[in-house]
C-alpha cells in the first residue's frame, strides 16, 4: 500500500469521524406547563401528547393532579399538535372498566381534531391549556 493511498485514506477517515461526531444540530426546547378544565384538574388521569404532524416526532408526559406536566426529553423546535390520552394503568394494578365519557371534550383527545397547538422554541417553553367545553 503506497504512502499516498494511506494518507488519503487516513484523511478521509478523520473527515468522516469529524462529520459523524457532530451530533444532532437541530435546536431543541424543554416543555412544561399546565392543563385543566378551566381552573379545575382533569377529571381522569391523563397524558398530554405533543406531536409534530410533519415528522411524527412526539413527546408524552403524565398530567399531575395539580394540572402540571413536564416532558421528560426536549423536543425539536417546531409546531406541535397537542392532545390528551387516558393514562395507562400501572402494571399489576387491578383493571378498571373503560369509560366512554371521560369528562373531557372528545376533540381534545383526538390527534387530528384537537384545537390545541404549541410552538416549541429553543430553550425553555411553558404552556397553559384549557380544555373546557366550548
Amino acid at each position: 500500500m503506497s504512502l499516498r493511498y494511506r494518507s488519503v485514506a487516513a484523511a478521509s477517515l478523520v473527515l468522516l469521524i469529524a462529520v459523524g461526531c457532530g451530533g444532532d444540530s437541530n435546536p431543541t426546547g424543554t416543555v412544561r406547563g399546565t392543563i385543566g378544565l378551566g381552573e379545575s384538574p382533569l377529571p381522569v388521569p391523563a397524558q398530554i401528547v405533543f406531536i409534530d404532524p410533519s415528522t411524527g416526532q412526539s413527546g408524552v408526559a403524565n398530567v399531575g393532579e395539580d394540572r402540571t406536566f413536564e416532558l421528560p426529553s426536549p423536543l425539536r423546535v417546531g409546531e406541535y399538535r397537542v392532545f390528551l390520552t387516558p393514562q395507562p394503568q400501572a402494571a399489576g394494578s387491578d383493571p378498571t372498566p373503560v369509560r366512554s365519557d371521560l369528562g373531557i371534550p372528545g376533540t381534545y383527545m383526538d390527534e387530528r381534531q384537537t384545537p390545541l397547538q404549541a410552538k416549541v422554541e429553543e430553550g425553555d417553553n411553558e404552556f397553559t391549556f384549557d380544555v373546557s367545553a366550548s
